[in-house]
């Protein structure tokens, strides 16, 4: 049986995102397995997250909703309408090489938070 590529979504949390020549980006302070704080409550002068989602380009999305979440609390929330993620899977870089068996279409989303205000704390997360 083949395997097939199913959707999926990853997020980073970083100190900053900064937008480099040629499309690329670099994340400054990168936060692996957990954000240690002083003490809380805390305001951060910034934070940034950068989600990506992907899907086979044969399963585009008809709807795409991401949510940022501390804790039990909803800090940011993105909503793609359904036109939008048309003309953009539509518009999918399709693969250079034809004998490439899942082609697929990745969205990307970079939230800022500056300042964000940390009450208590919780888990940091990215809801799809």
């Amino acid at each position: 049986m083949e395997a097939r590529m199913n959707r999926y979504a990853h997020a980073i949390f970083c100190d900053d995102i900064r937008h480099e020549d040629g499309g690329k980006l670099t994340l400054v302070g990168v936060y692996r397995n957990q954000m240690l704080l002083q003490a809380v409550p805390v305001i951060l002068p910034r934070l940034c997250a950068v989600v990506d989602v992907v899907t086979p380009l044969a399963r585009p999305f008809r709807k795409l909703v991401l949510e940022v979440t501390l804790g039990d609390l909803q800090i940011a929330r993105a909503e793609i309408a359904s036109d939008e993620l048309e003309r953009l899977q539509a518009t999918g870089l399709r693969p250079v090489d034809p004998a490439e068996r899942d082609p697929r279409f990745t969205f990307s989303a970079n939230f800022v938070f500056s300042p964000l205000r940390i009450e208590r704390t919780g888990m940091l997360g990215v809801r799809v």
